[in-house]
């Protein structure tokens, strides 16, 4: 059995910023942000967007988490829901790694 991989990213005012190494419940808390959260065994994107965020980091969180399920062969769920999210990753201690660039570079 392969254990998860948590990759992440921040998009908070049309900037993206690192979430390796932060603890996706800190990371859910921010209102002006984005932050995508890809989950790469069971197959799901969550994408939390803060009632504050702005318009550009929407679109870009968006575009991002259509971007990786497009390039994983259109396999997997986008999740939205920010107490479906937080009890997905409660055992999740802080996101692993950054998601790549190559996902990043999409968006751009």
């Amino acid at each position: 059995m392969r254990l998860m991989t948590l990759y992440g990213i921040v998009i908070q005012r049309g900037e993206i910023r690192s979430a390796a190494g932060h603890r996706p419940s800190e990371l859910l808390n921010l209102e002006d942000a984005c932050v995508i959260f890809w989950d790469d065994v069971a197959e799901r994107i969550y994408l939390y967007t803060g009632p504050k965020a702005d318009v550009r980091s929407r679109f870009l969180a968006s575009r991002l988490a259509s971007v990786i399920k497009l390039r994983r062969g259109g396999v997997g769920t986008v999740i939205q829901n920010k107490d479906e999210i937080l009890r997905a990753l409660a055992g999740k201690d802080a996101v692993d790694r950054d998601i790549p660039p190559k996902f990043l570079s999409a968006i751009r």
